[in-house]
């Protein structure tokens, strides 16, 4: 295993963000658990065998897990909580995206 997580802190972290920021009125525990679930595969699948410290693994799951919330409440794609003060934002298709540079040091380059 490249890292280990506290699932149950990260759920817990997740649900508290998400009741500050208003959005997880709509969401079931099983929902936040499922986002949980989800980052930390999607962490472990990009980093493969490589060595992972615990406190950055956390991170990039914390990262990754926002993300996917904020695409499940954005299903098109466009993220527009602040209209009027300006433009939508449109989303990265990769989730991930934000936890490249964080991930960079640790994960082994490929083979071309």
């Amino acid at each position: 295993m490249a890292f280990t997580v506290d699932l149950e802190k990260l759920r817990l972290i997740l649900t508290r963000e998400l009741h500050l920021a208003g959005g997880a009125s709509t969401l079931e525990p099983t929902d936040i658990a499922e986002m949980i679930d989800t980052a930390v595969q999607m962490v472990r699948s990009y980093v493969g065998a490589s060595e992972l410290p615990d406190k950055i693994a956390h991170r990039a799951v914390l990262e990754v897990a926002r993300e996917l919330n904020t695409r499940m409440l954005s299903p098109g794609g466009v993220f527009s909580a602040f209209a009027d003060a300006g433009s939508p934002v449109r989303l990265a298709r990769d989730p991930l995206r934000a936890v490249y540079p964080m991930l960079a040091p640790y994960v082994r380059p490929g083979l071309a």
